[in-house]
């Protein structure tokens, strides 16, 4: 009886580990491993069985790997049989099953494995991903009349690396997008000089998705998931106010500073005074100068 020494079931992708996977971008990133004995496999991925036995293999073992008999090649010279298996489109989802029958002499089997003993394990996921969530929010208005743009996302599976994102057509800086590990969602933050876009509607776009068995989602994100769409803040009667405005309502709930006072500016009409009327009224000197003449005239009669 030949009892298995060690089990190792592992995923290649065009020969090459899955561990050893290289996102394909502008950057040439390099990913590591996805999880610690964990590999992923997507359609047209290669699994890779390596089965270990006690004493020397005389007649390969019979191996099936998701669900069908796999290829196995003896390694020379070791105890080892390496099984192949290429994923295929209408394959399971989920941890790859496989079963090797060994076989003695006489050509009976003798045992059966289906668990590796090195604990390592292949995802096969066929999916390509997509966002379950996307929504786009404007921060508080800064200093030098710059509005935070906000953009959150979450997708419905682990990405290999974080997508790209670019608002108002700006793609944004490495680092821009920050996945919180805690709920998975992913946010984009750009700022935005209000005198450039003052009214405009924000336009975003998240850009390829990549999970982690490689599968690629390359239609562009342009959408909130509720299709809400948010507008640069305005400020409509150039009083200094800026109201923030939603595209859908058009109504202006809130007024924020132009300035860094840590208030709402708040302005308030105030009333001119009436005008004082200085004019001199010069009557009396009319009166005056009508009695000094009666009186000249006056004394000219008695004379």
């Amino acid at each position: 009886k030949r009892a298995p020494a060690g089990v190792s079931l592992s995923g290649t992708v065009s020969g090459r580990r899955m561990q050893e996977l290289t996102l394909a971008d502008d950057d040439d990133e390099s990913i590591g491993p996805a999880f610690d004995g964990t590999s992923w496999a997507r359609e047209g991925s290669t699994l890779l069985l390596e089965l270990t036995t006690t004493v020397p293999v005389r007649t390969p073992p019979i191996v099936v790997v998701l669900g069908r008999e796999a290829t196995t090649t003896p390694v020379f010279g070791t105890n080892t049989v390496v099984a192949t298996a290429t994923v295929s489109d209408g394959d399971a989802e989920g941890e790859a099953s496989f079963t090797a029958f060994l076989i003695d002499d006489s050509g009976a089997r003798v045992d059966t494995v289906s668990e590796t003993t090195d604990q390592s394990s292949v995802i096969v996921d066929t999916t390509p991903p997509a966002l379950t969530f996307v929504n786009v929010l404007l921060g508080v208005l800064q200093p030098k009349l710059e509005v935070p743009v906000i953009i959150q996302f979450i997708a419905n599976e682990p990405l290999l690396a974080s997508p790209r994102v670019a608002v108002m057509g700006i793609q944004l800086a490495d680092g821009a997008v920050v996945r919180d590990d805690t709920t998975g969602m992913y946010t984009a933050t750009w700022s935005a000089e209000l005198v450039k876009y003052a009214g405009r509607p924000v336009l975003f776009s998240i850009g390829t998705l990549v999970d982690l068995a490689g599968n690629a989602n390359e239609a562009a994100v342009t959408r909130t998931t509720d299709g809400r769409s948010v507008s640069f803040p305005i400020d409509n009667d150039g009083d200094g106010c800026v109201a923030s405005l939603d595209v859908d309502d058009g109504d202006p709930t809130r007024c924020a500073p132009t300035a860094d006072a840590g208030f709402e500016l708040d302005y308030e009409a105030i009333e001119a005074p009436e005008p004082v009327d200085c004019t001199v009224d010069e009557t009396w000197k009319m009166v005056l100068l009508a009695v000094l003449m009666f009186i000249a005239v006056l004394v000219c009669c008695i004379i």
